[in-house]
Parts: structure tokens; sequence; C-alpha cells
């Protein structure tokens, strides 16, 4: 069994990327993830199987199926399709051009990571083999060189003549641009003078992955919302996507609670002081990375399902905005002004109030019943507050 533990956010991300690969292709990915913020994966997953007479690990089929859809292998087999003929013929089917197209789309020029491994390394499966080792690492009989990702599992060389061997177990450029050394031409990148750090397969299948756990939005930057446990990571990302995707929501604040607000509702999973005060969003744009968290204060409301519901009903950004923000007390004045305009017939509203409706409420289920919308946010209000009480009182 591998056992994997959350770590730094690359890593993390990483994990879930792999879980996602794993998710497409019918895994129970929820089976693997565990309460204590880990994930067990059988090591089966690392198994050759047989497709016509060549045999690969059961993940890179997973991850070659992942990377080619029918729609992108047919117009690529248009250019191609005698070219790899003899790879077609050793799968049996039009897998052997998936399993070419998919080597382009990771290592080729211009893509994620160009040059990690060559074309021959990948069509002659010797980078295939090489992930079927992985369980040779899991339990090893002795300490080795450790990677400096994980901190957990030996860097272990099997063919000492391997060229691609020896390129993948330092981090350069090549595993990650962003954050990998140029290896020879900055030999003095890395801490203690070092030019490089020590990669074990299980964290360089990871890296791989990592790509396909960020959520891409319309300025072109990509963000991973990161955590002290990987159940909670699994679920926000997911969140995080739909709601995106749906344009419920614009902010990397107003995305991260609204997050946290579908894990409540939806997991009734009340997180622990610790876990609430390490989430994250991880935002990178090109070559720039940075974070964004909330109060733990705020993360702790967002996370109460009563809070969270209510905030759900109210469907009101500027509401949830108030409670992003730590404003609470400007809640209980807004749902005061409301309610004094319900008390009266629309007809009678002056123009300040018609235009304090109209700019501040959105949502036409609360503009028609006014009432029952103030009577939401006192109760909103009230329920934060006794939280807030609780919390001190801890």
């Amino acid at each position: 069994m591998l056992i994997l533990y959350p770590s730094n956010w690359l890593y993390n991300a990483g994990v879930i990327g792999f879980l996602k690969i794993l998710e497409s292709c019918g895994e129970n990915v929820e089976n693997f993830l565990k309460d204590d913020g880990s994930v067990k994966i059988d090591l089966s997953l690392f198994d050759k199987i047989k497709i016509g007479s060549a045999e690969i690990p059961k993940f890179i089929k997973y991850l070659v199926d992942y990377l080619v859809d029918d729609e992108d292998l047919n117009k690529w087999k248009q250019k191609n399709e005698e070219k790899y003929k003899e790879l077609r013929d050793k799968f049996g089917d039009d897998f052997g051009y998936k399993f070419i197209r998919a080597w382009g789309k990771l290592f080729a020029s211009k893509t994620p990571f160009q040059n990690l491994v060559q074309r021959e390394e990948w069509q002659n499966f010797e980078f295939a083999n090489l992930i079927s080792k992985i369980p040779e690492i899991v339990n090893p009989t002795n300490r080795e060189i450790v990677c400096s990702i994980c901190g957990n599992y030996n860097v272990k060389i099997f063919d000492p003549e391997s060229k691609l061997e020896k390129r993948l177990k330092n981090l350069q450029i090549t595993h990650l641009k962003e954050l990998g050394p140029s290896i020879g031409e900055f030999p003095n990148a890395f801490w203690q003078l070092k030019s490089s750090s020590p990669v074990c397969l299980i964290c360089i299948t990871l890296i791989l992955c990592h790509k396909e756990s960020l959520i891409s939005l319309s300025d072109n930057s990509e963000i991973f919302i990161n955590a002290l446990s990987f159940k909670v990571m699994w679920y926000l990302n997911k969140y995080a996507k739909t709601i995106y995707s749906k344009k419920q929501a614009k902010t990397l604040k107003e995305i991260l609670g609204m997050s946290l607000i579908e894990l409540a509702i939806k997991l009734n999973l009340q997180l622990g002081r610790w876990t609430s005060m390490s989430i994250e969003v991880v935002s990178k744009y090109k070559d720039e990375i940075n974070f964004f968290s909330l109060p733990y204060e705020v993360a702790q409301l967002l996370s109460n399902k009563s809070i969270a519901n209510l905030l759900d009903q109210i469907g009101e950004f500027k509401i949830l905005n108030m409670v992003l923000d730590g404003k609470f007390n400007e809640i209980l004045k807004f749902s005061e002004r409301v309610f004094r305009v319900a008390l009266k017939p629309k007809n009678e509203w002056s123009e300040n109030e018609n235009e304090f409706i109209n700019e501040n409420v959105k949502l036409e289920r609360n503009k028609n019943n006014l009432i029952s919308f103030s009577q939401k946010l006192f109760k909103l209000y009230a329920l934060i507050e006794e939280e807030i009480k609780k919390e001190v009182l801890r």
C-alpha cells in the first residue's frame, strides 16, 4: 500500500491531479481518501497489464487515456498514422497511436515537461518500465538517498547506465520550469551551492500530474486550493472548479469562501482548528506564484453547517463578502435597514430606499420577500455571534 501524507503545495497538487486521472478512468477515488488526511493507494496500480503484445503499468494506460481523447487522436493520426504503425501493431489497436500522442503532449517541444523524457525512452517503454518499479521504493530495506520533495522515499537508480534515470533523479527545469534549476548554467541555484535536489519515482509521477489539479481562470492564471488533508483538498478543488465554471464567483476570496460553504453543506465536514487555519489558494500566473488565505475565524464560520446553509439560502454576494471580510456588524446594520424598508408598502418607498434595494439586493426571490430576507440576515448575524463566543471559550 502506498500511503501519501500532505506536504508542500506542489506535492499536494500532484496527488490531487493523480487522483483526478484515476477517477476519470473509473477508479473510486473517494475510497482512497482517509479521515486522517492521507491517501492510501493500492500498489497494483503500477502492475503491468498486457495490451496486445505490449506490457505497460496500469497507471501509464490511465495517463494515456486521460491525456488523449478520440477527437485529438483522429486529427493527429491524419499526419502520423504510417509513421507509428509499428507501435499500433504492437498494442493491437489504436492505443499505440494514443500512447505516442500522449508523449507528444507531455514531453515534446513547447509542452509542460519538454525533454524530460525523450521519445525513444517513451516509445521503447523505458519510462513505463521505470514507473512499474515504484513498489520497490515504497518499502525499502534501508534508507539511501531520500527524496527532497516528499522526504519519505528513496531516490534509487536501477540502471547506472540509464540516461533517463540520471535525468529524472535530479530536480531541474525540465521537471518544472517555474521552480527547477537549470543544471550546468546555474550550479549555485539551490541551497548550500548544490545544483539540484534528488527526486524519487513517486514524486516524479506526481509532478507529471500536478497540472491536472489546477483550475484555469479567465485571466490566464491557475489556482489550487491547498490544505492539511487530501480529503478536504479533493472536495474543495472539485467545488471550486464547478463554482467558477458556472460563474458563481469572480474573486479568489469568493471562490474559496463558496467552496468552503459547499464542503460544509454537502459533506457535513466540520474542519478542525489546524486544518481551517492552513487552507490557502495557490495562484500561479506564468512564472509567478502567490498565496491567499482566509482568516482562521472566517474559515471556521464558513465550515459551520448552519451558517453555510443560511449563506447558501441568502445567496447574495454582498452578504458573503461581509462575512469573508470579517465585517459582521455590517450584516446587522444592513439587515436592520432592509427590515425598515420591508415594513413599508412598496409604493411608499422613497427614491433612496428604492435605490438601496435595487443596488444591494440582486436576487428576485429576496426582493420579492424582504421580510423573510431580513429575518435570514438577523439569524445569520446571531449564528455568527454565537460561534465567535464559542471560539473564545475554547
